[in-house]
């Protein structure tokens, strides 16, 4: 079982051993006021989850509060000072450090303390890590933009020429909202949106609104599709999985 957890929400992933199918898909949006942990804990609870016999599971951070760092400028005692610069101070969460060695970088990020806990607690043979740190662990030929959509919020990461430019995450309201700050990367790194590659992933469809716009701006678009992983019971496009099934699949 893979599990995705993020501010957008929790997403939980069941797959067989050889990852030949997807045995069961969920999605959970947080609400603004929820608790997450006990959102969360309840989720956990349930009679499909509890008490499971899964032979590995996976948990995949996505917090926003993540920072990439070279390997000649990290210093572990420095790590909550830079967050806390970045994001804000808060005392309540954990801060944990993933090591991508393909890049040379090491990826530092908080947690929220009672998610952390909570996880490690319900799944102590788990593993953790930040999906960040997983989906920069490619090496890239061209110049390619990427973005993963979540329930208001969409995570992009960019490649010029080979080389990482920028993992970052914003909130959107309307679709407007989504192709404004996809094109204010793009003019902050001097691509022309109609040539760069454009790989769309996560939540979305073709017919709607949120494409339609994109596609307006973007015209070398496409759905990142799972490859060479074919699954033969589900029902929903495969996009929708392409990013769960690399977090899956992918080690560091």
């Amino acid at each position: 079982m893979l599990i995705e957890v993020g501010d957008f929400g929790i997403t939980l992933l069941w797959t067989s051993n050889q990852l030949e199918s997807i045995d069961g898909f969920a999605v959970y949006v947080f609400d603004e006021n929820d608790n997450q942990a006990e959102s969360i804990e309840s989720i956990l609870n349930s009679n499909q989850i509890k008490g499971g016999d899964f032979k590995s599971v996976k948990i995949r951070y996505n917090y926003s509060a993540s920072l990439l760092v070279p390997e000649k400028y990290f210093q572990s005692s420095l790590n909550e000072g830079m967050l806390s610069l970045l994001y804000g101070k808060n005392d309540e969460v954990e801060i944990k450090n993933d090591f991508v060695a393909l890049n040379n970088i090491h990826n530092i990020y908080r947690v929220p303390k009672s998610i952390s806990q909570l996880l490690a607690t319900t799944f102590s043979t788990s593993t953790s890590l930040h999906s960040t740190s997983l989906q920069i662990n490619y090496k890239k030929e061209d110049s390619s933009l990427y973005c993963i959509v979540f329930h208001e919020s969409i995570k992009v990461i960019l490649y010029h020429e080979g080389k990482l430019q920028m993992v970052q995450q914003f909130k959107y309201q309307v679709p407007n909202d989504v192709v404004y700050h996809l094109l204010n990367v793009c003019q902050q790194h001097q691509l022309n949106p109609s040539i760069v590659s454009f790989r769309l992933s996560g939540m979305i469809v073709k017919e709607s609104n949120l494409f339609e716009a994109l596609y307006n701006c973007f015209l070398d678009i496409s759905f990142m599709d799972t490859k060479e992983h074919q699954f033969a019971s589900h029902e929903l496009p495969s996009h929708f999985f392409s990013h769960l099934i690399e977090l899956a699949t992918c080690e560091l």
